[in-house]
């Protein structure tokens, strides 16, 4: 049944609302305590609370109610601020359910069966009372002292037979599932039984079977990145790709952020994203085995895009890192792993430390290659020291050594200013024939020198650009493109310095220089790539203001950096 009241009868409770007693108290003067229940109230709905809020009320009887002269009133926890509305029309059905909201204009929706207008203002949305009441018998009331829950109502735990003893206690009632919306994303069940209740996680819980418990974040270490696929063949990579991780202790991965480049995700979760010591788990772009290529069931889903040239794939808390895999460039169709030997967050920051997956997954055995959810299986012996995995073909091939004039180092950055020298300091070099980087042998003039060892080939088409750098993480290298490799030297900001690459115990290319500007990379000019520009110094110059990379980066005081100036892994500009 639905109650519209007339314009004059809508002036009388308008009056009615500013005077607590309702007009005639002998209509209802049967009715008893808990014959009426008040069993949902929709506190903050989506938008404007004017014109959306409502109470529902149950008819606990054997017989229909008639709700003329039942007055509803809302009021402070202390009792002050009354305010109340005498119902003037409506019934109520026996073991029924009435709404009553607060519409304003226009007819009522499907869901209010009669509107009490401005009658009660605005319902309280972080403590109050509501109550129902004929002359001085208060039929039921309600107390609530938590926070109403935008566009989800209040609802007393679902039951056949509410009562207004059990609606007292403020523990059987609960937020309605956001699942459970009647109009727009508002949640509720106006005028129907109401759902049960279940636990709720709160800030930095979760729900294990349905108990709430406090997360168990990882440390550093403590979950690892084992196995990636980022370049599925079987099925597209928006469904298909995957990061397989295995935990070192019992944690759970709720909170953590999963990121790649500039793509990340967050695993949000109700429930608790548990992993005993020792366990696999698995985080994909699609739960639906149909579409993702037969996966296990993942341990939560993500929307980070896997890039197939490789690079470093990132768990992190917001103010801590867990783990970092840096993975070589990916094979069509076969994910890349970590040997069980060496299942550790050193291991895998290293490219040379991952093979390319023997075994196959999927419901017929038959799919792409990798042990998604399972223990990797034992890597095979590395390739011939002249061979190298083909990212094409997946198949081994010659390395493609570099000679000389085939490689040259373009442009350095010893002094970052966004970031410490030890994660900033980056070189570059351009390939003049296509080649392989496997093996090139990166040095200063110091003892100490980083060779670049991968299974996979690296390989660097003519034109293109490789970029060297002390740290992978471009979060904190100061927002470097992904790295071809990482070196474990620094470069000197002043002195008799240099920069070499070798190949076979020749050396390649030389960059020398004595000074280097803070803020901005050392460069060749424009245009320039041959292994001999870098010796005239008239070619050299500092990266020019207005050119700068990694623009953005957050800062620890809560600021950003506009970036350093260079050019890395991409051509340079022209010098002044």
């Amino acid at each position: 049944m639905t109650t519209r009241i007339s314009m004059a009868t809508f002036l009388s409770v308008a009056l009615f609302g500013c005077n607590p007693q309702p007009p005639n108290t002998d209509l209802c003067k049967s009715r008893k305590a808990g014959d009426l229940v008040l069993t949902e109230l929709m506190l903050d709905p989506d938008g404007a609370d004017t014109g959306q809020e409502w109470v529902e009320l149950f008819n606990a009887t054997p017989q229909a109610i008639s709700l003329k002269g039942v007055q509803v009133y809302t009021k402070k926890l202390d009792g002050t601020g009354l305010k109340a509305h005498g119902i003037l029309a409506g019934e109520v059905p026996s073991r029924g359910y009435f709404t009553l909201g607060d519409v304003r204009q226009g007819p009522n929706p499907a869901w209010i069966n009669y509107s009490y207008a401005d009658g009660l203002g605005g319902l309280a949305q972080t403590e109050g009372i509501v109550g129902l009441r004929c002359g001085t018998t208060t039929l039921d009331e309600v107390t609530y002292t938590k926070a109403a829950k935008a566009s989800r109502s209040r609802m007393l735990g679902g039951t056949s037979d509410p009562d207004a003893t059990a609606n007292d206690d403020e523990a059987k009632w609960c937020d309605t599932d956001p699942a459970k919306t009647y109009s727009g994303v508002n949640a509720g069940t106006p005028g129907a039984p109401n759902g049960e209740c279940t636990a709720s996680a709160q800030a930095g819980t979760c729900l294990e079977n349905g108990t709430a418990r406090a997360v168990v974040h990882p440390a550093a270490g403590d979950v690892i990145i084992t196995e990636v696929m980022a370049d599925p063949k079987a099925v597209a990579d928006t469904a298909g790709e995957w990061v397989e991780v295995k935990a070192i202790s019992s944690v759970d991965l709720n909170g953590l952020v999963l990121s790649a480049g500039s793509s990340k995700t967050t695993l949000a979760a109700t429930s608790c994203l548990h992993l005993n010591a020792g366990d696999y788990g698995v985080l994909a772009r699609s739960s639906d085995p149909a579409t993702n290529g037969g996966l296990p069931a993942p341990l939560a889903t993500i929307t980070v895009s896997l890039a197939n040239s490789g690079g470093p794939v990132t768990l992190s808390l917001p103010d801590a890192g867990v783990d970092t895999a840096t993975l070589p460039a990916a094979l069509s169709g076969v994910a890349w792993q970590l040997s069980p030997t060496t299942l550790d967050a050193l291991a895998n920051d290293d490219p040379a430390s991952f093979c390319p997956a023997t075994a196959r997954f999927g419901a017929d055995g038959g799919g792409d290659f990798g042990t998604p959810g399972a223990a990797n299986t034992t890597c095979p012996l590395a390739p011939d020291p002249n061979s190298c995995i083909d990212a094409a073909s997946g198949r081994v091939r010659p390395i493609a050594r570099p000679v000389a004039g085939d490689l040259a180092i373009t442009e350095f950055m010893a002094n970052p200013g966004a970031v410490s020298d030890t994660f900033g300091e980056w070189f570059e070099v351009v390939a003049n024939q296509p080649v392989d980087l496997n093996g090139l042998v990166l040095g200063n003039e110091g003892t100490s020198t980083t060779t670049v060892s991968s299974q996979a080939c690296l390989f660097l088409d003519r034109g293109s650009y490789a970029v060297f750098a002390r740290s992978a993480d471009a979060g904190a290298n100061g927002g470097l493109p992904p790295p071809m490799a990482t070196f474990g030297f620094a470069l000197a900001n002043s002195g008799s310095r240099f920069i070499s690459i070798s190949s076979q115990g020749a050396e390649l290319d030389r960059f020398s220089y004595t000074t280097a500007a803070t803020g901005a990379s050392t460069q060749l000019a424009s245009g320039l790539t041959a292994p001999t520009d870098n010796e005239v110094t008239t070619n050299v110059c500092p990266t020019p203001a207005g050119t700068t990379y990694g623009g953005g980066l957050a800062l620890a005081d809560g600021g950003v950096t506009a970036g350093d100036r260079g050019t890395p892994g991409a051509a340079n500009v022209a010098c002044p």
